[in-house]
C-alpha cells in the first residue's frame, strides 16, 4: 500500500496544534512529526491527512474505543505499541485534548539515543 501523502492545509493544521514550547515539528518520509525537544522522541504524527498519537497505557483502551480509531499507522499489520490514529471527523479541541496527553507521556521518556552509522 501506497504511503499517503497529507495536503498542505493538513500540514499546517498539524503544526497549529502540535507545535508549542519544547516541541520539534520535523518531516518524516513525507509527513510531519512532532517531537519532545528535550529527548528527541516523537508523540503525534501525520498519516496521510490522519493524526496519530502516543498514549498513555492507562488511556489506550479509552482511546482505541472511539468511533473509527485505530491502530498507527492505519492499515499496517505491524502498528506501533501504544498508539492510535485518531478517528476522522474528530473536532480541534479532542484532538488538542489527545495531543496534549501524548506530549505529557512522551515528556517523561528517557532520550532517544543516536543510531551509529
Amino acid at each position: 500500500m501506497p504511503m499517503p501523502r497529507p495536503t498542505d492545509e493538513t500540514k499546517e493544521w498539524f503544526r497549529e496544534i502540535v507545535g508549542g514550547p519544547g516541541v520539534l515539528i520535523r518531516p518524516m518520509f513525507g509527513q510531519l512529526g512532532g517531537f519532545v525537544e528535550s529527548n528527541a522522541q516523537m508523540f503525534a504524527c501525520l498519516f496521510g491527512d490522519r493524526m496519530g498519537v502516543r498514549v498513555a497505557t492507562e488511556r489506550l483502551e479509552e482511546a482505541q474505543s472511539l468511533p473509527g480509531a485505530v491502530g498507527f499507522p492505519p492499515a499496517s499489520d505491524r502498528p506501533f505499541r501504544g498508539w492510535v490514529t485518531l478517528p476522522d471527523g474528530t473536532d480541534d479541541d479532542e484532538v488538542a485534548f489527545w495531543v496534549r496527553g501524548a506530549q505529557e507521556i512522551t515528556e517523561t521518556l528517557p532520550p532517544k539515543e543516536k543510531k551509529k552509522r
